[in-house]
């Protein structure tokens, strides 16, 4: 069973503040990019280390990386991925420990340096944008550049190991 990404998306925020708030790590404080990186990151994880899929939405390659465009356009027309109510994500116990250790491990960084990651020469992004000139495509043209869980899933298992433990 996968899951709503907003609702995934606001788990990730909900960790976020926790670190940010509870434990006054301004660090950890959030923006629509730092959750779709953070989001990205953590479907990888479980792509690579749970041979299942974290969310029901395929990221997709837009300019500035991965982005979920469910997440994406809600953050986008309500200001902040917490109001999302429609569904709530439960996640098990292994879903849980590798988001957790990710956030707590990554998600101090900032958005441009998680963007930096993404990016990254031999990415999955980076694999499928190629040559695609963003200044000239379509939203509706960028909703059909999906990143194939094939390529994503054994770069996760190689990059990301260190990260989830």
């Amino acid at each position: 069973m996968t899951n709503d990404s907003r609702a995934v998306a606001k788990y990730i925020a909900e960790i976020c503040d926790k670190y940010a708030v509870e434990k006054k790590l301004p660090q950890y404080n959030y923006n629509n990019t730092k959750i779709q990186k953070l989001l990205y990151f953590s479907y990888g994880c479980i792509l690579a280390f749970t041979e299942s899929r974290l969310v029901d939405e395929q990221p997709c390659a837009w300019k500035y990386g991965p982005v979920f465009p469910d997440v994406f356009f809600y953050i986008k027309n309500t200001g902040n991925i917490k109001f999302y109510e429609d569904n709530q994500f439960i996640p098990n116990e292994k879903e849980k420990t590798i988001i957790d250790n990710l956030i707590k491990n990554i998600g101090k960084y900032s958005a441009n340096t998680l963007s930096l990651v993404s990016h990254e020469k031999g990415s999955p992004w980076e694999k499928v944008s190629g040559d695609t000139d963003f200044d000239d495509i379509t939203i509706s043209e960028l909703l059909k550049i999906k990143i194939p869980d094939d390529i994503i899933k054994p770069y996760f298992k190689k990059e990301f190991t260190k990260f989830i433990k």
